[in-house]
C-alpha cells in the first residue's frame, strides 16, 4: 500500500518546505565578502587590530614592569634632588636664612630693653654653634671627596657668619662691655682656629715631606691674605667691646674731661682698619698675586677660594661698620661707604680679569 505522505513532511503531514526537492536541486550560494565591500574592510580592519594588539602585548611583556607612579615617589624625587649639583648650596642658603629669621625673632623683642640682655647674648651662642656645624659639614664632605665642590657654599656662608658673630656683640656692648670684650677676644681666637681647621680640611698635604709621606706642608692661605683677614676679623670682634666700654664709662650728661671719647673718635680708626685691609688686597693683586694658581686642585682647595672668602668677609665688615655706628648713635649714610664699595669692585674686577675665561684655573673648570 502506497503512503501518500511526502518524504519530507512533518508530523502533521505538512511539508517542511514549500517546494520539496528545490534545495537539493538549487543549493543556496555562500555569501562572499567580495560581494559586500564594507564587510571586506571591516574584516581587514579587525584582523589588523588583532595583530596590533598581539604585537603590543608581546612588546609589553618584554619591557620592565612600570607603574603609574614611577618617578613620582618621594624617594625618587629626593634622590634626584640630591644628585642635582646645586642641592648642597641651596640647602646651606636655606638653613642660613632660617637661622637669620630665628635670630631676628629672638632679637626683635629685646632691642632697647636693658633687662633682656641675656636673650641678645644667646644669639651669639647660636651663631657660634651654627659656625661649628658648618665647619663639621665641610670637614665631612672633604673627607669623603677631596676639595668637594658641595662645600663651597657652606664655606662662603661660614665666612659671612664669622663677621656676623662679631656684629651680634654690638647689641650687648653698651649693657655688658666687659663680657663683650671677653667674648670678642674668645671669638677672635676661635675664628683663627676655625680658619686653620678649614684649611686643613680642604687641602690635603703633599705626598712626601721631610718627615715621611703625607707630611709636606702646603701654603693654605696666600701670604697676601693673612694680614687683611686678621685685620678684618680682629676689628669685627674687638671694636664692639671697646666702644661699649667707652660708652659705659662715660657718665650720662658728663661734660669736659669726664665726657670721654666721642663715639665717632673710636669708630673712625676701625673704619680705617677695614679700608686698609681692602687696600692691601688691591696692592697684592697689583704686585702680581696669583689667585688662580694650583689649577690641578678643586676650586675649594685653590687660592682663589681664599680670595673669595676675603671678599665676602670684607663686604660683611662694611655692613658691620654701619650697624656699629648705628648702635653708637652716629648719623651715617650709605654714601659714606662708597670708598669701601669702590675697593670691593676693584678687587672683584681684578680677580675676574686674572681668571682669564677659557684657560685652566677658572671657576668653570
Amino acid at each position: 500500500m502506497n503512503d501518500p505522505t511526502p518524504p519530507d513532511a512533518g508530523a502533521d503531514g505538512v511539508p517542511s518546505t514549500p517546494f520539496p526537492g528545490l534545495e537539493e536541486s538549487q543549493p543556496r550560494p555562500a555569501t562572499s565578502v567580495k560581494q559586500f565591500p564594507e564587510l571586506e574592510e571591516s574584516a581587514a580592519g579587525g584582523g589588523a587590530a588583532r595583530a596590533g594588539s598581539r604585537g603590543a602585548r608581546s612588546a609589553n611583556a618584554q619591557r620592565p614592569h612600570r607603574t603609574q607612579d614611577d618617578g613620582l615617589t618621594v624617594g625618587a624625587q629626593a634622590r634626584a634632588f640630591i644628585a642635582w649639583p646645586g642641592a648642597a648650596s641651596l640647602i646651606t642658603l636655606l638653613s642660613a636664612a632660617c637661622l637669620l629669621g630665628g635670630a631676628w625673632g629672638l632679637l626683635a623683642p629685646t632691642i632697647g630693653d636693658p633687662a633682656q640682655v641675656t636673650g641678645r647674648l644667646a644669639v651669639s651662642g647660636i651663631l657660634a654653634t651654627y659656625l661649628a656645624a658648618l665647619l663639621g659639614v665641610v670637614w665631612a664632605m672633604c673627607r669623603w671627596q677631596p676639595a668637594n665642590p658641595d662645600g663651597i657654599a657652606a664655606s662662603v656662608v661660614g665666612a659671612a657668619f664669622t663677621i656676623a658673630a662679631g656684629l651680634t656683640l654690638d647689641l650687648v656692648a653698651t649693657d655688658r662691655p666687659y663680657i663683650t670684650l671677653l667674648l670678642g677676644a674668645g671669638g677672635l681666637g676661635l675664628s683663627v682656629v676655625a680658619w686653620r681647621t678649614w684649611n686643613r680640611a680642604t687641602i690635603r698635604p703633599a705626598a712626601t715631606g721631610p718627615a715621611g709621606p703625607g707630611t709636606a706642608e702646603e701654603p693654605a692661605t696666600p701670604r697676601a691674605l693673612r694680614l687683611p683677614l686678621l685685620l678684618i676679623a680682629g676689628w669685627s670682634f674687638l671694636w664692639p667691646g671697646a666702644m661699649g666700654l667707652n660708652a659705659a664709662l662715660t657718665p650720662v650728661g658728663a661734660a669736659g674731661p669726664d665726657r670721654g671719647l666721642a663715639p665717632m673718635t673710636l669708630w673712625l680708626p676701625g673704619w680705617w682698619l677695614v679700608l686698609a685691609a681692602a687696600l692691601l688686597l688691591v696692592v697684592a693683586l697689583a704686585r702680581g698675586a696669583a689667585p688662580w694658581s694650583a689649577a690641578e686642585r678643586g676650586f675649594l682647595a685653590r687660592p682663589a677660594m681664599r680670595w673669595v672668602q676675603a671678599l665676602v668677609m670684607l663686604a660683611a665688615a662694611g655692613l658691620h661698620q654701619f650697624v656699629l655706628g648705628y648702635t653708637a648713635g652716629l648719623d651715617l649714610a650709605w654714601s659714606d661707604f662708597a670708598p669701601l664699595a669702590a675697593l670691593l669692585l676693584i678687587v672683584g674686577s681684578e680677580l675676574r680679569a686674572a681668571a682669564r675665561p677659557g684657560l685652566p684655573g677658572t671657576v668653570r673648570d
